[in-house]
């Protein structure tokens, strides 16, 4: 439409610049063939240009020339009309633009048309007459109609129309309405008039909303008003909006399905665990199943179950200890048979550690290592195990003079035959208990497999 407006306004003004062009031209002339010399050339040039006529200064035709050549008329009889156009052209304080006005002309033609009149003065500032001509407005409609055609070629509807300073219609695609008031029926067209540019939506055919876009023309003070059906005119932006929509629809739906998975995956057992996990359960197996399930899995949330279900593991170890050792205690303050004593410190011990007997040795008088109690072995051994001090292949023995832990690994190999080994163990660890009461004990625990004993088993 911009570019339609430029069109417009370059053709008003070169015809205002033809007339400039031929003023000096005229003001020389003396005669009317001199004059019709010069409307010829000009009309040669524009053939948009309906009819040149040259006025005296009482607005009386002196020559008149048609578009072709060869009609020139002088000595023409007649007064120019619209007479106000005149009038203004020689106004004492006239414009120092020329005078545009859209009416009908003198005979014979009477073709409405686009009136552009500026006086001709001499060299001495003398006003020698006035110089007017009418563009078609037949040919101005041309354009606009090019244009609406290939818009409806397209499968579009489209109406463009000029609209001049008192509101007429000045050029459309319908010559039935030119020249007819159109500022009712076109919204915005009286602000284009006024040098603003406008968007307005209205009425249009058919009773459906249409978009009214004004432009003004400058050089003339008209505007160029088209129309088109709002819903072509803003189906661009329809379908923008509609992408907008579905853009923000997905983005909705995709935040969704997220805080649906992080409530499943991550929120639900985080809040899960952390409720179960408040206390430490009574024992291994009231430790909740969800944990369990939980420390399967392969991610943050996995680790934290893992590491929840250590940690309660790893109190509940703490605490049967603490539990083993105020037993162990109780029985020691409780009862004065030290056989009942250590029986109880060995029944402690097969439950706190992976051992399947226990014995406490006591040397004699010659330093020989007999059994004082045992849990778990037969009775051959508890009557037969003698170690001498000199039996430094014994666990018990080494032990007891190196006063540190000591444990081994039976083997069918072994230079002195092992009654451990003949009960069935392949480890064993004795553990020195020194006492300024007792002297020097031998703790001597066994077990099954040939598994050495870790830190923290030979600490407890």
């Amino acid at each position: 439409m911009h570019c339609m407006c430029e069109a417009v306004d370059k053709t008003v003004v070169r015809g205002r610049g033809m007339l400039r062009i031929n003023r000096p031209q005229m003001a020389k002339a003396n005669t009317p063939v001199a004059m019709e010399s010069i409307f010829q050339a000009f009309l040669a040039a524009r053939s948009d240009v309906d009819h040149l006529y040259f006025l005296d200064p009482l607005g009386a035709i002196s020559v008149s020339c048609p578009q072709l050549p060869g009609k020139c008329q002088d000595s023409l009889v007649a007064e120019f009309s619209p007479t106000d156009v005149i009038q203004r052209a020689i106004a004492p304080q006239r414009h120092p633009h020329p005078v545009f006005e859209v009416g009908a002309v003198v005979e014979p033609t009477f073709n409405a048309g686009v009136i552009i009149a500026e006086p001709v003065d001499d060299s001495s500032g003398k006003l020698v007459g006035v110089i007017a001509t009418n563009f078609s407005l037949a040919q101005l409609s041309v354009p606009l109609k090019a244009v609406v055609q290939a818009q409806q070629d397209q499968g579009r509807r489209l109406m463009i129309g000029l609209v001049d300073d008192r509101g007429e219609l000045i050029a459309t695609p319908d010559p039935r309405r030119i020249l007819q008031t159109v500022l009712d029926e076109l919204p915005g067209a009286d602000q284009a008039l006024h040098g603003s540019v406008a968007s307005r939506q209205g009425p249009g055919p058919g009773g459906q909303d249409w978009l009214f876009s004004s432009v003004p023309v400058p050089a003339a003070h008209w505007a160029v008003v088209v129309q088109r059906p709002a819903a072509e005119a803003l189906a661009v932006v329809n379908q923008f909006h509609l992408w907008l929509l579905a853009a923000a629809l997905l983005f909705a739906i995709g935040g969704l399905l997220f805080w649906l998975i992080l409530l499943g995956r991550v929120i639900r057992p985080l809040h899960t665990l952390a409720i179960e996990h408040q206390a430490l359960p009574a024992s291994e197996q009231s430790i909740p199943v969800h944990a369990t399930v939980l420390s399967g899995r392969d991610d943050e949330v996995g680790d934290l179950a893992r590491s929840l279900v250590r940690l309660e593991l790893d109190g509940l170890e703490k605490l049967g200890e603490l539990r083993t050792l105020l037993e162990t205690s109780n029985a020691v303050v409780g009862s004065l048979d030290p056989h009942a004593v250590v029986g109880k410190i060995m029944r402690e011990v097969r439950r706190l550690v992976d051992v399947q007997a226990a014995a406490v040795l006591l040397p004699d008088e010659q330093g020989v290592l007999r059994v004082l109690a045992s849990d778990g072995h037969s009775k051959h051994y508890d009557h037969s195990l003698s170690l001498s001090p000199e039996n430094v292949s014994s666990a018990a023995v080494l032990a007891l003079s190196s006063g540190k832990p000591v444990q081994k690994l039976l083997t069918p190999e072994q230079p002195v035959p092992s009654f451990s080994y003949d009960e069935g163990f392949r480890s064993v660890l004795g553990i020195p208990i020194i006492s300024r009461h007792a002297g020097g004990v031998v703790l001597l625990v066994h077990r099954t497999e040939p598994h050495p004993f870790n830190q923290n088993e030979i600490d407890l």
